[in-house]
């Protein structure tokens, strides 16, 4: 049986440096901060500050990442993501949508930001779905939300698109006025 001295025997007497020990396995100090998660409140601001511009995008983009697993504790974050979210970058606005809808705050700023870029016009297919899946998760109701995430389910090509627009429909209420109950489709999409 090993015994509590045993295992104390393994663990160094000076610590352990996280950084260290991430710079090892080429990981940065965002992607750390990342799986720390909400412990790393304290470095909340730091965080917002990767987000400025000028900063390059992969570690906007991790920032983002670790802002959305720190859920509410990053609610001061809200304004600068979403900025971020009407990015032309498609994988920073990703992630700042990802992190808009882990954060989970849907004030007046989060809901104009996100609606009028749900309003904006030519929109990828993708881009749609992540802003849809961003409304509906903070139930945020957009005109045509559900209709269009229908649209993308049932006729793009992209399986991993359909899979998303599935996804971020199964985020919204079933009270929507074009939302129509499991129930009441057959299995060949008619209603009943």
């Amino acid at each position: 049986m090993i015994g509590i001295k045993s295992i104390a025997s393994y663990v160094p007497a000076d610590g352990i440096d996280n950084y260290a020990q991430g710079a090892k396995f080429a990981k940065d100090e965002e992607f750390i901060i990342g799986k720390i998660g909400p412990r790393a409140k304290a470095v909340v601001p730091q965080l917002i500050e990767l987000l400025q511009e000028g900063v390059p995008d992969s570690t906007r983009e991790e920032a983002a990442a670790a802002l959305g697993k720190m859920g509410s504790a990053a609610k001061v974050a809200v304004e600068r993501l979403v900025h971020l979210a009407s990015s032309t970058r498609p994988s920073l606005a990703r992630q700042a949508l990802g992190a808009l809808s882990s954060i989970g705050c849907a004030d007046l700023q989060v809901r104009t930001g996100l609606l009028n870029l749900w309003l904006s016009a030519n929109q990828s297919p993708a881009r749609i779905v992540q802003l849809a899946f961003a409304l509906c998760k903070l139930k945020i109701d957009a005109m045509g939300l559900v209709t269009s995430l229908a649209r993308i389910l049932l006729k793009n090509d992209d399986s991993a698109i359909r899979k998303s627009a599935a996804d971020a429909l199964a985020w919204c209420s079933d009270e929507h006025a074009d939302v129509v109950p499991a129930d009441r489709i057959d299995l060949s999409g008619e209603q009943k």
